[in-house]
């Protein structure tokens, strides 16, 4: 054989056996996303660990001390990362909550003995025993009817009759006081019960009909007044120099097609402070303009490019990245085998710390 074909067969070699290393290569990733595939449709949702798995990658030899320790001002359960699943032994020294909440007011009653009720001079009270147990009131519809007595001076009949005035209400001739206005707007936006439901309780439990456009017209005059806090939560946010800005998609029914669209709550928050909500039929970077408004700051998102654009176009506006998104993908490798990612886990932890 000459050397020019066995040049030939060597390379033919050197290249069968570098596509058999890439197709190697290529199934081993693509196993590897089958298997986050699997796991999000049938695994856990949480991307919760346990520290000391961890701590056995990262660090194989017993007795050794950690990479990192916290500072010894900061409490004990500081030192554990948010997203760590804590231990029976750290479990066990959490205080128990107690048996019936202390904020609840409470309502009292004697229970006497029929012996006692019989002839009450032939005892004499010695002590007594305390038997609490959680009660429920069921909420009631009633007719608030407000009596404004008229009166005229005993000593002069010319004067005009005197009655006093009405207190202040949302709206001339509106039969609902607020306090009902407030449960309705709390069983829609807190309770997640839509009208036709909150048609229906009034009427099988307490016989009363309030019609589902009664109940709209009440929510938009209640969103009418309450206005003006809106505009300042909304006010003082922008007034900060950090926001968390997040859309989250919300299906909706389009007026007239019976059809549902998606559109987005926008939200903006600040730790420790108020929260925020837009809602716009779109995703669009032009949602942002009525809803950052003037800020200038840093603005934390979850990376939509959105926000990338916004900020270009408002040069004060500095972009930050949210360390949870960032997590995600070292917790997705972690989980199809990948231990080089527990150092980033572990470090992300740390930080969780702070």
């Amino acid at each position: 054989m000459s050397a020019e074909r066995e040049q030939q067969l060597l390379e033919l070699l050197a290249l069968k056996d570098e596509q058999i290393a890439r197709l190697k290569q290529e199934n081993e990733l693509l196993k590897q996303k089958l298997d986050l595939v699997l796991r999000k449709l049938f695994g856990k949702s949480s991307e919760q660990l346990d520290p000391t798995q961890l701590e056995l990658l990262l660090d194989p030899s017993p007795g050794k001390a950690p990479a990192s320790l916290p500072p010894n001002d900061a409490p004990e359960e500081e030192a554990a990362a948010p997203n760590a699943v804590t231990s029976p032994e750290t479990s066990a020294l959490k205080p128990r909550r107690p048996r019936l909440p202390e904020h609840l007011p409470i309502v009292e009653e004697t229970l006497l003995p029929a012996a006692v009720q019989d002839s009450p001079a032939d005892w004499r009270r010695i002590g007594e025993e305390h038997s609490d147990r959680l009660d429920y009131q069921p909420a009631k519809i009633f007719i608030h009817r407000l009596i404004r007595p008229v009166f005229v001076r005993t000593n002069d009949r010319d004067t005009a009759p005197l009655i006093a005035n009405l207190p202040p209400r949302l709206q001339d001739g509106l039969t609902a006081t607020p306090g009902l206005i407030a449960q309705v707007l709390v069983a829609k936006y807190c309770d997640h019960l839509p009208f036709y439901r909150q048609e229906k309780i009034p009427a099988t439990c307490h016989g009363v009909s309030i019609g589902r456009n009664t109940l709209c017209r009440w929510t938009e005059l209640a969103a009418f007044w309450l206005k003006p806090i809106y505009q300042a939560i909304h006010r003082s946010l922008l007034a900060s120099d950090y926001l968390q800005a997040d859309e989250t998609p919300v299906k909706y029914l389009v007026p007239g097609t019976g059809k549902t669209a998606q559109g987005y709550l926008w939200v903006l928050h600040r730790p420790a402070g108020n929260v925020f909500y837009q809602w716009h039929p779109s995703r669009k970077q032009q949602c942002l303009e009525p809803i950052l408004g003037n800020f200038h700051g840093i603005l934390q998102g979850d990376g939509y490019a959105a926000y990338q654009t916004h900020a270009a176009k408002h040069p004060g506006i500095t972009l930050a990245a949210c360390w949870a998104h960032a997590r995600r993908k070292f917790h997705e490798a972690f989980q199809t085998g990948q231990t080089l990612a527990a150092g980033p886990l572990k470090t992300i932890g740390q930080l969780y710390c702070i």
